[in-house]
């Protein structure tokens, strides 16, 4: 943008923020609520306002049910609920990185978070009982213990 006040002459230059386009992580599944995963991390050339960047989530499911939030200022990824493979076992989604001009400008990340299973189903227990069977019963004889 270029300003004319009286004699002298301004050039603001007006930057849209540089985000590396995707963004991979593997995690286990039994991560603690509040676990950070990765870092979202853009570069505006801007001063000011300009390059000030403010991170968001742009969901492509329900908001409320999304294991993930990022943090405004930091673009930090964190876990808001637990975590569970069987239940789904990958997260695909943007980050939407934005300046804070009168206009802002935005870049968007692509985030993909695969979940490792952890043997969190316990093992399955078998019971054995023997039972003493005369030769001389009949077939298709119920027998109890």
């Amino acid at each position: 943008m270029i300003a004319n006040t009286k004699d002298q002459m301004r050039l603001e230059l007006i930057h849209k923020p540089y985000v590396q386009t995707i963004f991979q992580e593997t995690v286990q599944e039994n991560l603690p609520i509040g676990s950070k995963l990765l870092r979202i991390q853009a570069f505006d050339a801007d001063s000011g306002d300009n390059a000030k960047l403010l991170y968001r989530i742009s969901y492509r499911e329900n908001p409320e049910k999304f294991p993930f939030e990022v943090e405004t200022d930091s673009g930090w990824i964190t876990t808001n609920r637990e975590l569970d493979r069987e239940e789904q076992s990958r997260y695909d989604f943007e980050v939407i990185a934005a300046d804070s001009g009168d206009v802002p400008l935005s870049s968007t990340a692509s985030v993909v978070i695969v979940l490792q299973d952890v043997n969190d189903n316990g093992k399955i227990k078998t019971f054995f009982t023997y039972l003493n069977i005369s030769e001389h019963t009949l077939s298709k004889t119920l027998m109890f213990n």
